[in-house]
């Protein structure tokens, strides 16, 4: 059974570095159990300049959360903590290979809704990296 839900997340990027920034994206969405997780399904398209609709998924269970992006942009990013994944990312512009670094994951999620917060290294080169801190918001009527 799909619940509607309401999801508010709020990115940090380049956390306590000198080029820190933030994003703050709220849409309505859909929550349904899923192989002892929970997944969310909502439009994204607001946060990308194409005109083709993209959607994304949130897959959040005790100790992970899988985010995937479908459409013109595309990517999943894989979170667990001191788990490294690498990452694709399909642009207009060509793809781009990133790796993500999971330092912490926080998970106050009571049947579905709640709070998960996650602080994670992207690494673009060798050298080059930055912290980014994703906290999500999930609300809607209990099951």
């Amino acid at each position: 059974m799909k619940n509607k839900v309401l999801i508010h997340m709020e990115t940090i990027f380049d956390k306590g570095g000198e080029h820190e920034d933030n994003m703050v994206f709220f849409t309505e969405g859909e929550m349904e159990k899923c192989a002892g997780a929970y997944c969310y399904h909502y439009d994204e398209s607001s946060l990308y300049p194409s005109s083709e609709q993209l959607m994304g998924m949130l897959e959040i269970g005790d100790t992970y959360v899988t985010r995937s992006v479908s459409g013109m942009e595309s990517y999943v990013m894989h979170f667990r903590e001191h788990h490294r994944d690498r990452v694709v990312l399909e642009s207009d512009y060509g793809p781009l290979n990133i790796t993500l670094v999971t330092d912490k994951i926080e998970n106050n999620l009571t049947e579905g809704l709640g709070m998960v917060k996650l602080s994670y290294q992207v690494i673009f080169a060798q050298s080059n990296a930055m912290i980014n801190e994703i906290t999500i918001s999930i609300e809607g009527q209990k099951q």
